[in-house]
């Protein structure tokens, strides 16, 4: 299994103007990870759903593939047609239910906490954000795989992260870890820290970017008028 995760996402409810912080997890089992990439990949392909990384190499000369080759990221949907354009496709993909997800290609697990109803006291003085996503980071990898893995003898090979201000915390990069392999007898985590990447795939050069990218969509409010 590997993990993919992103930033901090916290928002206001306009109804009671309570403040709640949102973390995500998106699980992917190792062996099928090549195979969603390319799916998203040819989610990219606007005209012919083909994919080619290397232009040359594609059958179809559009013109359009520099624009499609782009970060996928919901703040950033309304200044390209083409971001707009696939992010519509992956979502698409993402709630078919005649979609290749009904091959589990992957697993989301999302937690809400309403930091209005909390001693937000109890998590230190001062801004505490990192130290409260620290604590419940945790509890969303935990709840995901116990939800979906009932049971099951599990092997965690990679956890990715967005790059952010949890690259630069105390114990964000290694504790989660530590701590859940110290608890659960059923669950082997291999790596020791988590490992940061750039959810851009161009300037990361790795294709676990493309994957960070489709978690960020769980928290999209686009009307994707599906």
């Amino acid at each position: 299994m590997e993990i993919f995760s992103d930033e901090i996402f916290t928002v206001r409810d306009k109804h009671d103007n309570s403040k709640w912080m949102y973390f995500g997890s998106l699980f992917i089992q190792k062996e099928k990870k090549d195979q969603l990439i390319q799916h998203l990949n040819n989610l990219r392909c606007i005209k012919s759903n083909n994919w080619h990384t290397n232009v040359s190499t594609c059958d179809d000369q559009c013109g359009y593939h520099d624009k499609n080759d782009t970060e996928i990221h919901y703040k950033e949907l309304a200044e390209s047609n083409a971001r707009f354009r696939i992010a519509q496709n992956w979502i698409k993909f993402v709630t078919d239910e005649r979609s290749p997800k009904n091959d589990r290609l992957f697993y989301f697990n999302i937690l809400g906490l309403n930091l209005s109803a909390m001693n937000l006291e109890m998590f230190g003085e001062g801004p505490n954000d990192l130290t409260i996503y620290n604590r419940f980071y945790r509890t969303t990898i935990l709840g995901g795989l116990k939800y979906f893995f009932k049971g099951r003898k599990v092997i965690i090979h990679n956890i990715f992260h967005d790059k952010g201000s949890q690259e630069f915390h105390r114990y964000i990069p290694w504790h989660a870890i530590q701590r859940i392999s110290l608890a659960n007898e059923n669950l082997s985590i291999v790596p020791d820290n988590i490992q940061f990447i750039d959810s851009d795939h161009r300037k990361s050069g790795k294709e676990e970017s493309h994957l960070i990218q489709l978690r960020v969509l769980e928290f999209s409010k686009i009307p994707f008028n599906l």
